[in-house]
């Protein structure tokens, strides 16, 4: 895949003209400069490797080399921008231009082998590269690539194949576990897809305790769980009208609330000793989300932002100050907005999937605002400060500050499918590039990537997101990242 692939054809050709008019103004202000009578510029290339040799004629022939970063570095551009569907790129070129005429003139070869310095030829892969860049028809396929295919076949292919086997297969485990384990056998027998430890359950606890929400015409149920052993508390409680109450748990709520932690056990870390479940009428009840926040006992501490130690900071103090921000700027901007409570309810998936709710109490009313990208960019980095090594980033942030308690408070969902806005910066297909539009199934593979999970802590909804992903996009993106670790190895 090269740039030129993001373009129409008629894109590509204005730029290809571009490209040829910037070359010629180049290289007649070299002429003026010089007072040379004529320049020529000799190009041949193949794949990514490229040679491009300016000479300047002078008065009485005296022939001598300049740099192409001097003479022209637009021709750089030229052999990509130039080529033609089904026919390819040109292998060999060749540039001129007289004074005072001042014209340049381009005369290409598209079947000709390309001669190199002695020292200077390309690797083998530029030729298989050469195809997969510049694609041809069959019949255009000249006898002496053919040549050097055969070689790449016999003795690079192997390899080159083998790791792009080695990255599906990664793939692969990503959506099933690992081969042979219990739960990719199961998926192989059963032709479906690995479903998250204490998945009905949840669903259960989620639909009831919705059914209470909407019956009890709260705006917000909270459920706090604190099990140790055979101790537990269970802290049911409603908001309404601003005023947070225990109250008894109805519609069945308490039993199914009972049997989520038994359900929810983890292979590595046990069952969670606490847990806040709640539901916003307003933000989730109509969407159907509960939201789960779980600690374990032996569960790993926040991660800091990446940055953390290059400012010479411990994981405790990054974190810190980042906190310490976000409440700074809510206050400042409460203060200068005559509100008492700022609500931000924080989206995020990937790159470029987010969705950011805002909500302040002014007078006691509470309604939606319009917040200075300060904020939420503060809020958006602490996303990046507390991950959890094996369970990721959230997806799912409920952050607030009431004056005049002054006091920053957070809630976080790690599971939730979170919600997203129709249209902003994504990623591609491959993964690897961005883009305007729709949420892309690469968008959920980038953020397992940027923040691993353990399988366990992979909820169905993503993991069906990251196969889809897989089916779709698997083989090119990981034919793509073969390709890229071989030009990094060649230095490209």
């Amino acid at each position: 895949m090269a740039l030129h692939d993001f373009y129409s054809p008629g894109e590509r050709e204005r730029i290809a003209r571009g490209e040829f008019n910037s070359t010629q103004v180049q290289l007649r202000e070299l002429l003026e400069g010089t007072g040379a009578r004529r320049v020529e510029v000799e190009c041949a290339g193949v794949g990514l490797h490229q040679s491009i040799r300016p000479w300047l004629v002078e008065e009485g022939g005296r022939r001598r080399s300049v740099e192409v970063d001097e003479a022209c570095p637009s021709a750089e551009s030229l052999r990509e921008w130039q080529a033609l569907p089904g026919r390819g790129a040109w292998f060999r070129s060749r540039l001129w231009m007289e004074m005072p005429e001042g014209v340049l003139h381009q005369e290409s070869d598209w079947m000709g082998e390309p001669v190199f310095d002695p020292g200077q030829e390309p690797d083998l892969y530029h030729y298989w590269a050469e195809l997969d860049y510049f694609p041809r028809d069959e019949e255009l396929i000249p006898h002496w690539l053919r040549r050097r295919l055969e070689r790449w076949e016999a003795e690079r292919a192997p390899a080159f194949n083998g790791r792009i086997a080695e990255l599906e297969e990664e793939f692969y485990a990503l959506t099933h576990g690992p081969r042979g384990s219990r739960a990719e056998r199961e998926a192989v027998r059963t032709g479906r897809l690995p479903r998250l430890r204490g998945g009905a359950e949840f669903d259960l606890v989620r639909d009831r305790v919705g059914a209470w929400l909407a019956d009890s015409g709260a705006e917000r149920v909270d459920v706090y769980i604190e099990w140790l052993g055979s101790s537990q508390r269970i802290d049911y409680r409603l908001t309404s009208g601003g005023e947070n109450r225990p109250v008894r748990a109805g519609g069945g709520v308490a039993e199914a609330v009972e049997r989520l932690r038994g359900a929810q056990v983890s292979p590595r870390h046990g069952a969670w000793v606490r847990s806040h479940l709640w539901m916003d009428a307003e933000i989730d009840a109509d969407r159907g989300v509960l939201h789960q926040q779980s600690q374990w006992e032996d569960e790993p501490d926040k991660r800091p932002a990446h940055n953390a130690v290059d400012e010479g900071l411990t994981q405790e103090q990054a974190l810190e100050r980042a906190l310490e921000r976000a409440r700074a700027l809510m206050r400042k901007w409460l203060e200068d907005n005559g509100g008492t409570r700022l609500d931000i309810d924080y989206n995020s998936i990937g790159p470029g999937g987010s969705h950011v709710t805002h909500r302040v109490t002014v007078g006691g009313e509470r309604k939606k605002a319009d917040v200075d990208v300060a904020v939420d960019s503060a809020v958006s980095r602490l996303r990046w400060m507390q991950v959890i090594p094996g369970r990721g980033a959230w997806l799912y942030s409920h952050v607030w500050l009431e004056l005049p308690e002054d006091v920053l408070h957070q809630e976080s969902d790690w599971m939730c499918e979170p919600e997203i806005d129709p249209y902003g910066l994504c990623t591609t297909p491959d993964g690897l590039d961005f883009r305007q539009g729709e949420l892309d199934p690469g968008e959920y593979k980038t953020e397992v990537d940027w923040f691993p999970r353990d399988q366990e802590f992979i909820p169905d909804w993503l993991r069906d997101r990251l196969e889809q992903w897989r089916l779709e996009a698997g083989h090119t993106v990981a034919r793509r990242i073969t390709q890229l670790e071989e030009e990094h190895r060649l230095g490209i």
